[in-house]
């Protein structure tokens, strides 16, 4: 979609802010790295690493301004990148070729260790089917968002720590989201992703916004069940926002989704005294997922994260 063309945007560019980030598991880690066009702001690239093991979590961040920064307009074939002279997160968009790639050259910052990766991660359209939606917020206002689970390979280096990535057991969560947006909105999301018993990818998609009055019509609910699509309904959340890490719960109202939600790491940005309070945590989804024949699968241990954000003043 060549949505940087629509006349609504022509006019209303400072509303229009875009983003394209990854969530990447793995046995011992989890990754979360996003680069951010804000447009009345500087680029905002991050990225937060949480060992599993111990309960670790630090992140790297960079503000970036002018031609140091930059969101892909598409992920068919473009890229998203903040690059300073001693910090470098950069994607490769190739989905006309089937992939997608991330690169990081990051040094030491304190207590914060240095983090270098070389990642491609597959996107095999024959096989796998993205979430792709444009859909009303509310008069004016719309949101397009692009969701895929990929295969992912190759090295990171954490400080001295080799992980190497295998793409039949680790997966990288692709988020692409634009969006024409009012002065005050927010919203609770969460996906999580994992391989069968028979290497085949299944996984979900959940969020709602609280601008958008009709949830049913108008959602980006989904289940992956061996790569291919199933939408499903308004999803209801039920958390604690003053206590996020403790567990969540989350059904859709066609009854297909039935899931708890076990958080363990946690980042959080601002806060909602500011007009700008977010926070995203990574951890374990357990409960059940059933296709469109009424066949329930079963998801356990299942790795994702789930958030909550808020923007402007109440």
């Amino acid at each position: 979609m060549n949505l940087s063309e629509a006349r609504i945007l022509k006019s209303w560019p400072r509303s229009f802010p875009e983003f394209i980030g990854y969530g990447i598991t793995h046995p011992d880690w989890y990754f979360g790295t996003i680069i951010i066009d804000p447009k009345m702001f500087p680029f905002i690239s991050s990225i937060y690493a949480y060992d599993r093991r111990s309960g670790r979590l630090f992140s790297h961040d960079r503000l970036a301004f002018g031609r140091r920064g930059q969101v892909a307009k598409n992920t068919w074939n473009g890229e998203s990148f903040v690059v300073e002279s001693d910090f470098m997160i950069r994607f490769r968009h190739h989905l006309e070729d089937g992939y997608h790639e991330i690169s990081i050259d990051i040094p030491k910052d304190h207590d914060k260790p240095a983090l270098k990766a070389d990642l491609k991660m597959t996107l095999d359209l024959n096989y796998f089917q993205p979430l792709t939606v444009s859909m009303l917020v509310e008069p004016r206002y719309w949101g397009y968002t692009q969701k895929a689970l990929l295969p992912i390979s190759g090295e990171m280096t954490i400080g001295s720590e080799k992980i190497t990535f295998d793409p039949r057991r680790d997966l990288a969560a692709l988020d692409e989201s634009r969006n024409l947006t009012p002065f005050r909105y927010g919203w609770t999301w969460g996906t999580c992703a994992g391989f069968d018993g028979t290497n085949g990818i299944v996984g979900m998609n959940a969020g709602v916004r609280t601008e958008v009055s009709d949830g049913e019509r108008w959602n980006e609910n989904c289940a992956w069940f061996d790569g291919k699509i199933s939408l499903l309904g308004d999803v209801a959340w039920d958390l604690d926002p003053a206590n996020p890490k403790k567990p969540w719960r989350l059904k859709d109202k066609r009854g297909r989704l039935d899931l708890e939600y076990y958080p363990e790491g946690k980042k959080s940005i601002g806060s909602r005294s500011i007009g700008a309070g977010y926070f995203q945590t990574c951890g374990q989804y357990e409960g059940t997922l059933q296709d469109e024949s009424g066949r329930s699968h079963l998801l356990k241990s299942c790795y994702g994260v789930a958030e909550q954000g808020m923007m402007g003043w109440p």
